[in-house]
């Protein structure tokens, strides 16, 4: 078995489907769905979106057991439908399984477009 099957077939399998949050190192922190994980990268569905900065929260552990909130929070606008966001494996230091009200605080939160 080839190192890449190995860390396919291992303990990201058990989160596919799920509503997840994703922080890469370099691109940031993410929830949606996650579609696929491999050595080479993961994707998103489920209308994935960035969590730009966020002012009440914490960790990204404890944004994915209660959400984010606060008046300061920037949530990027949903993707759209059918399209997902994918990063390379190299730079991702988290994923973790979204609670229930996670997920809800996060999904509804008002979009941040950058000022425009």
């Amino acid at each position: 078995m080839s190192k890449e099957e190995k860390y396919d077939a291992t303990i990201f399998d058990k989160l596919i489907g799920k509503r997840c949050i994703v922080r890469d190192n370099m691109a940031g922190v993410f929830f949606g769905i996650l579609l696929e994980v491999r050595a080479s990268g993961v994707i998103l569905g489920g209308r994935p979106r960035q969590i730009h900065y966020w002012d009440r929260g914490g960790s990204v552990a404890q944004i994915a057991n209660a959400g984010i909130g606060g008046k300061d929070s920037r949530v990027t606008a949903p993707a759209e439908e059918g399209t997902g966001y994918a990063f390379q494996a190299a730079n991702i230091v988290q994923i973790l399984p979204m609670s229930d009200i996670a997920w809800e605080r996060c999904s509804e939160f008002p979009a941040w477009t950058g000022g425009q």
